[in-house]
């Protein structure tokens, strides 16, 4: 919910990717509008005037999504509705597509806030993923106003769950809402994520971190289920290095032959390398997460240099991004992990760029990271940033990375804004890991002001978006703003640019 401590896939004919830079202008991808009119305008259930901060009406920010293994057709997203000031959002949404994302229904995802029927004020951090069967799990992050006052520093205690809910139907309804954890106290369960094994529908992860306000730290926490979500274990812990630090953003992949690979960000309050201010690290298991290795320091993918703020590059406010997170991807066939995130050592921390990193052993070893976004390097220094990155690999090991950057802004404010994708895919003694085997393509069909998002501690259009892979090609979901629309989630096909 916090910066620090916050809060189906596509038909497509297949096509080789070699690896000539695209220039700016190259085509737009088959856009589609994803999201509506909120239906939460008129809900007074969560009597919004006398909670802290102030909501977006509106406003569609933070998707996800996911793409059915039986059926390319299927698509289903999720987002954030109407996000607070403060943190959190009044609902969050499900979007179906049944035509491979050229047109989509609606779904508020029902019995969590109180203005879909449920007991909790605010809810955050969407997540979704599909079974091998096609069956649908979205988790949740929902709180109580307790726990608002908590962050805001106006309380001592508050409530924070987990909770995962199901379709069977494709979207449409979804089952009551099942605790991971539920749980008061001072302190936060924040940023899960749920993933499906695929090699067994009944079998379920859901990681996130828990963060002690009182006496500090935060631990990288689990949770699992062998019977379709009914039930869950009781959450365990993969890492926690103590109270002066904290763990953030676990995200779980799982290796061809099984393994299964848990990722998250360490972040050191009192860091002995002020250049190391956090590290993308993972943890291994091999008896679907009973126990994890290495046991006791995880794997280091990479320092994240991120101790920089990504700004509108006309007035300087802050604009809240993905600065101490990443995504992460596996190749289905081959297992090569794959890693993005921000950072800022390619410009000697002048400011954000994507950093890119490859692992073919599981992990346990990584290339040296390079700047994979492709922003014109003569532009002005606040023009180049490049934040919120996302990455998706298809069945045929094709690889493609979005990032949102300011490469079209001018000399007005107007803060001038792009989604965009790079793609590569591995072949012969091409490896993806030397930016002139990548792709561009611009995603958005015009630039949109980035200062018309919402406010969450900073211009936020989501701390992640949402790309997802179909055998040949990509559909990546993500928010444009608006004068008149704070907020408005879109969604773009692609394979490659021209």
């Amino acid at each position: 919910m916090q910066k620090r401590g916050r809060w189906v896939w596509l038909l497509a004919n297949a096509l080789l990717l070699f690896g000539t830079v695209l220039p700016a202008d190259a085509g737009p991808a088959k856009i589609s509008q994803v999201s509506a009119i909120s239906p939460f305008a008129s809900c007074t259930a969560d009597d919004p005037s006398s909670q802290p901060g102030s909501w977006s009406n509106d406003s569609e920010v933070e998707p996800w999504v996911a793409v059915d293994p039986t059926n390319p057709r299927h698509i289903v997203a999720s987002w954030q509705q109407d996000r607070w000031s403060t943190g959190g959002a009044r609902g969050l949404i499900v979007g179906v597509s049944l035509d491979a994302g050229k047109s989509w229904s609606e779904v508020p995802l029902p019995k969590l806030s109180l203005c879909t029927g449920g007991e909790f004020h605010r809810v955050s951090d969407p997540w979704l993923t599909f079974s091998a069967t096609g069956e649908i799990y979205h988790a949740t992050l929902a709180v109580d106003l307790a726990l608002v006052q908590l962050l805001l520093g106006h309380a001592d205690e508050g409530r924070s769950a987990m909770v995962v809910q199901k379709s069977v139907d494709g979207g449409f309804t979804w089952s009551d809402p099942v605790s991971v954890t539920d749980e008061t106290f001072a302190g936060l369960n924040d940023k899960q994520s749920i993933t499906a094994d695929p090699f067994d529908p009944e079998v379920l992860y859901v990681v996130w971190d828990r963060l002690d306000f009182i006496n500090g730290g935060g631990p990288a926490l689990f949770s699992r289920t062998f019977n379709g979500g009914f039930t869950w274990d009781a959450p365990r812990t993969i890492f926690d290095r103590g109270p002066d630090s904290q763990t953030l953003g676990s995200q779980v992949l799982v290796l061809p032959e099984g393994t299964l690979v848990d990722f998250f960000s360490v972040i050191d309050e009192i860091p002995t390398d002020p250049f190391l201010i956090s590290a993308l690290t993972l943890k291994r298991s091999f008896d679907q997460g009973e126990t994890w290795s290495p046991g006791d320091e995880p794997i280091v993918v990479s320092s994240m240099q991120s101790n920089f703020e990504v700004t509108h590059p006309d007035t300087g406010q802050p604009v809240r991004s993905a600065d101490l997170l990443f995504d992460v991807a596996v190749d289905p066939a081959k297992g090569t992990l794959y890693a993005v995130w921000e950072d800022a050592r390619f410009s000697n921390l002048a400011n954000g760029s994507v950093a890119f990193s490859i692992s073919t052993d599981g992990g346990f070893t990584w290339t040296e990271p390079i700047q994979i976004n492709r922003t014109p390097a003569d532009l002005p220094v606040a023009n180049q940033q490049a934040f919120v990155p996302s990455i998706a690999v298809n069945r045929k090991g094709m690889i493609a990375i979005t990032y949102y950057d300011f490469r079209f802004n001018g000399a007005e404010p107007e803060g001038l804004t792009d989604q965009w994708a790079v793609t590569c895919r591995p072949l012969g003694r091409r490896d993806c890991s030397d930016p002139e085997d990548w792709s561009e393509l611009r995603l958005t069909e015009e630039s949109f002001d980035i200062g018309n998002a919402p406010d969450a501690g900073g211009h936020f259009l989501g701390d992640y978006d949402g790309l997802t892979a179909g055998k040949n090609s990509f559909i990546a979901a993500f928010s444009v703003s608006s004068e008149t629309d704070p907020a408005n989630l879109i969604s773009g096909r692609f394979k490659k640019g021209k």
